[in-house]
This record gives C-alpha cells, structure tokens and sequence, in this order.
C-alpha cells in the first residue's frame, strides 16, 4: 500500500489548507526510512511556508502537528500557496501539489518560481524527490520541474 503524507496548515486568520502527496509502498522492511524521508519533507515544507502546521496525517497513523492555532504572521493565508509541478520519471506524466500558505520571501524578487538550486528551494527539491512517489504508481519516482507563487481564491 503506498504511503500519503498530508500537511495541514492554518493561515493568520484561523482558515486551513492541506498540501498531500504519496510516498513508496510500507513495508516492515522500510518504515524507518520512509518516516525519515517524510520527516524530511515537513522540515522542508515548513522552511517555505509562513502558516502554522496544525495536522500531520501518515498513511498508517494520524497525529497533531506542532501548533494548534493561527499564527501570529498576518502574511500567513493560505490563498498565497507553493504549486508544485512534477512529473514521474518513466511515465512522464505531470503531477501538481499546492502548499499553503507561502513565504513568498523565499523566491527571488522579479520573479513568481522559487529558486531550486539553492537554499531552501533545493531542499526542499530534495525532500520532495526522495519521498514522493508517483500517485498512479508508488515505484515510480518523481522529478520536481518547477516551484511556483500562486494565488488561489478559495
């Protein structure tokens, strides 16, 4: 069964969004490793976001996540979000993520695409290739191919 990681974050003034995405089949065998890379993809998640992280959802268990109510940053909303555009690597199919609540201090001014060569676009690129997997396939792995700044009216 493959895993799902799922984020929920609360924006400043009280209004939640999600970002989820798969990961590769658990198994006794891989636990381990595919709770560290999962771990790995919140910390990077959270360095491009301003909103709190209120809900961690994993496949096999539900918990709470660090904070339990708006964040004190008024730029936290959750309709500034992080598109994500990926694309598996032997179908070629094109996947999308949306991560709420963006820090859009972390993109380059002039631009709406976060930097994926360095800081914490790269990180974040890296945390994400090495959890996510394909939702049509959990073996397949995944390449990111852009970061963007979107506003989305919800």
């Amino acid at each position: 069964m493959p895993g799902k990681l799922v984020l929920r974050y609360m924006d400043n003034e009280g209004e939640s969004s999600s970002f989820g995405v798969y990961g590769a089949n658990f198994s006794a065998a891989n636990y381990d490793a595919q709770n560290t890379l999962m771990d790995a993809l919140i910390t990077a998640v959270g360095n491009v976001t301003r909103g709190n992280q209120v809900h961690t959802t994993r496949m096999y268990s539900d918990s709470d996540g660090p904070a339990s109510g708006p964040p004190a940053d008024v730029e936290a909303q959750r309709e500034q979000k992080w598109l994500v555009t990926y694309h598996g690597d032997g179908s070629l199919k094109k996947f999308r993520a949306e991560i709420p609540t963006a820090d859009v201090q972390v993109k380059p001014s002039g631009t709406e695409f976060m930097d994926l060569t360095a800081g914490v676009g790269l990180a974040l690129v890296t945390a994400f290739e090495a959890y996510v997997r394909s939702p049509d396939d959990p073996a397949e792995t995944v390449t990111v191919d852009t970061i963007r700044l979107v506003h989305r009216n919800l």
